[in-house]
């Protein structure tokens, strides 16, 4: 009777397939960090700043809208997409048109974003979207007198 039972819970489980319990949280997140441009013939840093917005779709995918900014030149980065869930802590976007691949790794603190290969070009020159990107603070509410 036992192994009927245990045979009948793995059954349910394959039935309505193995998930994990995602680190990936719905919210926004932001960037704040310097990066290294060439300038002639030298090496200026400059600061990129921006914002990603995740919104969870199931247990194993996020859709992920990230936009970033070199404040010094104002060159732009706009990288959107859906990420599949393959670990507890890490997502994978794989772009079908340029074979970009982009990790997002959940961290105690926020979401590090890692672009892969040479094809990850979203970006105006000296704008960058790799880094850390951290929660968001919550927006206060305003109260209505």
């Amino acid at each position: 009777m036992r192994r009927i039972a245990l045979l009948v819970l793995i059954l349910l489980l394959f039935s309505f397939g193995f998930s994990y319990s995602s680190e990936f949280k719905s919210g926004e997140y932001v960037l704040r960090k310097k990066t290294e441009v060439a300038v002639g013939a030298k090496f200026i840093k400059v600061p990129i700043e921006g914002g990603m917005e995740i919104k969870m779709l199931d247990q194993k995918r996020f859709k992920f809208d990230i936009n970033t900014v070199n404040t010094s030149n104002f060159a732009v980065c706009d990288v959107e997409g859906i990420a599949e869930i393959v670990a507890e802590n890490k997502a994978i976007f794989k772009d079908q048109e340029t074979k970009c691949v982009i990790e997002f790794l959940a961290k105690k603190n926020g979401v590090e974003v890692r672009p892969k290969g040479e094809n990850c070009q979203y970006c105006g020159m000296g704008a960058v979207f790799d880094g850390l990107y951290v929660k968001a603070p919550a927006k206060k509410k305003v109260r209505k007198k």
